[in-house]
């Protein structure tokens, strides 16, 4: 990579001639320079940064379908339509070589939570071994004190609340324990089968519910207990190299969407396709569902890391929804957090519109019909259509983030306003029919694409967007790189430019060297002394004083905001806040309400301007940039 090079000769050349003179002539500047070079070899050793692309969406929208589009062209590597809420995993897809994946499993303490919770309602007296004492959801939250993913129930969950949550949560958590045995979350079984699986699967408990498998699920229990017993728990899984590598695919869709998926706490798969060399990796971030908890935190972890982000919208085009998963996602609030100096580099947000096909066909069937017989091309029809989702979309998206600068709190009204105003100006919208590229690509006589080409779907398109933004953001980088060599070989030459006397005459004595050094190399010395002392005076009272006024003001002002929101849900059921904390959200009409995810982002967004716009300016200033 650009950039590593410039580090390594400079590297090279402070080793073999800057340091022994600087070690035999300035050795009070030793140690200045030798933790110098080791800040650049800590920068050589990092590994080339991927450029993270989350991506975001409602379900139902082709998210997966569009990812394998763009990576595969008709090779399904992401399961379309695949479990659901079931999982919390998000699948990271980047460039390999060698096709792979690698797969890091949970431990048993996941599934023991799991056996618990449905053993707890099992315990309401619906059947209960004798003697078997009751469990209750409080013991099945307390069962696990890692944050292990998926499932993760409410810590003040009480045994009465059972009943109330047993059509949504506990029915949820039983598909999913019928996913992992029978490999169908739909599966007709009881919950003592489920129960009796899961204990088998684990290392150290037994059946107590008289209940035996079928050698189909025995299977799956074994394949599960020989993961468990594992000391590793990653395992990678290679592709042979044949195009028809059925044994590898049918293991990735195991843990993708199988019944393995549940157990996955991160997914990551290599493919060798072309525009994923750049840099770019995909992420597919898990959807809402029984994981509630566990999608806020990975989700939230790969947007604040993000350098693109990707919403998939269908032909309605960007919904209220789709633009509040930008908004719960933490991606307004990421923009936040900005250094306002280094905008250049502001996340960019690309919306793909998706699933274009069918109102195309809509249009080239009634044109046929206007025309008695005639119509016009269907590829004519998809850009006609193209063109008006794109346009669509960007004032639905104007619309919509509007809104959520209205809706947020007062304190950060302004902040937040111009970061939308920042993500507006730098979006693209790139409607796009993932279908008609995979069918293009199969060469399926019985089911023909309407395309010709690949660059008729727009998926291409998309692709050069996404390979730009990476090779932008790896520029940037690299010139970060540059500049720090460039720094190191200044503070090199001067060094050099100080010993020089000593190394280049032989006529003067030592004396009268050391004193021309002296003279010349004092001022420098101690204006870098008073600059320090300066920056350490800040630093250790300035600085913290500046922050501590500017936390408290935040908070204040998210305190105001907060009491307004709240206030604004007095009119709201007790259930419907009940269940907006426990069940991880609740719909009040159309509008959603997600009391712990609504509170941290009201209450981050004055802190994150406080920083960006107060703090981080005046830490700037203070040791220039």
């Amino acid at each position: 990579m650009r950039g590593r090079q410039e580090i390594r000769d400079a590297l090279e050349w402070y080793a073999s001639i800057v340091r022994p003179l600087v070690e035999r002539h300035l050795s009070a500047d030793l140690e200045e320079m030798d933790e110098q070079a080791d800040r650049l070899s800590e920068l050589l050793a990092e590994p080339d940064p991927r450029v993270r692309i989350p991506i975001l969406g409602e379900a139902a929208v082709g998210k997966s379908t569009l990812i394998n589009a763009l990576v595969a062209d008709h090779i399904p590597i992401v399961p379309q339509g695949g479990v659901g809420p079931h999982t919390a995993q998000a699948t990271h897809v980047e460039f390999s070589e060698t096709r792979y994946f690698e797969v890091e499993y949970h431990r048993p303490k996941q599934l023991n939570q799991l056996r618990l919770i449905l053993e707890a309602r099992l315990s309401r007296g619906l059947a209960r071994p004798l003697g078997e004492p009751a469990v209750s959801a409080r013991d099945a939250d307390s069962a696990s004190s890692e944050d292990i993913g998926e499932p993760q129930p409410t810590a003040d969950l009480e045994v009465d609340d059972l009943t109330t949550l047993s059509e949504e949560l506990q029915g949820a958590y039983k598909q999913q324990a019928a996913l992992v045995l029978c490999g169908n979350p739909r599966s007709d079984v009881t919950l003592e089968y489920l129960c009796d699986g899961l204990r088998r699967c684990l290392p150290t408990s037994s059946p107590k519910w008289g209940t035996d498998p079928s050698p189909e699920d025995a299977e799956r229990i074994r394949t599960i207990k020989s993961l468990f017993s594992r000391e590793d728990a990653t395992r990678r899984v290679s592709a042979s190299g044949d195009s028809d590598d059925c044994g590898f695919f049918e293991e990735l869709e195991m843990h993708a969407s199988g019944y393995l998926a549940p157990l996955v706490k991160k997914l990551s798969i290599g493919w060798n396709a072309p525009f994923l060399r750049g840099g770019v990796q995909l992420i597919d971030l898990p959807g809402l569902g029984v994981a509630n908890d566990s999608y806020r935190a990975v989700t939230a972890e790969n947007i604040r890391n993000a350098r693109a982000i990707l919403l998939v919208v269908n032909r309605s085009g960007v919904s209220e929804n789709s633009a509040d998963l930008l908004r719960s996602s933490g991606f307004i609030n990421s923009l936040l957090h900005e250094d306002p100096e280094q905008h250049s580099l502001s996340v960019e947000l690309v919306v793909a519109v998706t699933q274009l096909d069918l109102p195309a066909a809509d249009e080239r069937k009634k044109a046929k019909q206007r025309r008695g017989g005639g119509g016009r091309d269907f590829v004519a029809c998809l850009d006609d259509i193209c063109e008006r989702a794109k346009k669509l979309a960007v004032e639905q998206l104007k619309t919509e983030l509007l809104k959520l600068h209205e809706s947020g709190g007062d304190s950060a009204r302004a902040a937040r306003h111009e970061a939308i105003q920042r993500a507006l100006t730098n979006i693209s919208i790139h409607p796009v029919s993932s279908i008609e590229h995979q069918k293009l690509f199969e060469g399926d006589p019985d089911d023909r694409a309407r395309i010709q080409t690949a660059s008729e779907s727009r998926i291409p398109g998309l692709r050069q967007h996404l390979a730009a933004v990476a090779e932008r953001t790896l520029d940037h980088h690299a010139r970060r790189l540059e500049a720090s060599a460039r720094r190191f070989r200044e503070a090199c030459v001067m060094a050099l430019r100080e010993a020089e006397g000593l190394v280049d005459s032989s006529e003067s004595s030592v004396e009268d060297i050391m004193d021309n050094l002296r003279d010349f190399s004092e001022p420098r010395r101690q204006e870098l002394d008073n600059r320090r002392g300066q920056l350490r005076e800040f630093l250790r009272y300035t600085l913290p004083a500046e922050l501590s006024l500017s936390v408290q003001q935040a908070s204040d002002g998210a305190r105001r905001d907060l009491q307004k929101y709240l206030g604004d849900l007095r009119g709201c059921h007790w259930a419907t806040l009940r269940a907006a904390i426990r069940r991880g959200g609740s719909f009040r009409g159309s509008r959603t309400i997600d009391l712990p995810n609504e509170l941290t982002l009201r209450f981050e967004e004055p802190v994150a301007v406080a920083w960006s716009q107060t703090t981080l300016l005046r830490f700037a200033n203070a040791v220039g940039r």
